[in-house]
């Protein structure tokens, strides 16, 4: 089975996720952006990574791009944010909005917490991000926004990577036990 991992990032916190997850399980990284249709066809096993911007998956144009060559692959699929993990009915409607229906059933999903670091944003994220705080009552929110925060932790991909060796690594150990049990 041959696995990929393609992202999609905004200011370099998913993709710091997959380069750790890439290293992790030896497999190759690459930017949807650069992603070509034979790298598609060739693979069995997606990890997809994305961050979220504005409520969305910033790679949700690629997936309903590849919709039909991916149909038939397992994904495992990582969005990095600043939502609260604990927060599953916010980061579901992130999910919803962005991932295309049909995708859905052979999607495993993990939240990992982002970063944001508020000097280094552009002007209009800042606006943005002035514009929600100004908004919100809670004082944490509040802070995150103005000042920023960072979550990412390489023991943050822990669920991915057994995600993976659960869908993949597993079962093809628990063939070969097969195999050697009946011819031994």
């Amino acid at each position: 089975m041959k696995s990929i991992l393609i992202y999609s990032s905004k200011y370099g916190a998913t993709r710091q996720y997959a380069d750790w997850i890439g290293k992790a399980l030896e497999i190759p990284i690459v930017d949807a952006e650069d992603a070509i249709t034979h790298e598609i066809i060739q693979n069995d096993t997606f990890i997809i990574g994305s961050s979220v911007y504005i409520g969305r998956l910033r790679i949700r144009k690629w997936l309903k791009k590849n919709l039909d060559l991916l149909k038939n692959k397992r994904i495992i699929l990582f969005l990095v944010c600043g939502t609260p993990v604990e927060e599953k009915e916010k980061w579901s409607e992130y999910i919803r909005q962005s991932v295309p229906e049909a995708l859905m059933p052979k999607c495993s999903v993990h939240v990992l917490p982002g970063r944001m670091w508020f000097e280094r944003v552009n002007a209009w994220d800042r606006f943005l991000l002035r514009l929600n705080a100004s908004a919100t009552s809670n004082k944490e929110t509040k802070r995150m926004m103005l000042k920023g925060y960072d979550q990412v932790e390489r023991k943050n991909i822990m669920p991915v990577l057994e995600d993976f060796h659960r869908l993949i690594i597993a079962p093809e150990e628990s063939a070969m036990r097969n195999y050697q049990q009946s011819n031994g």
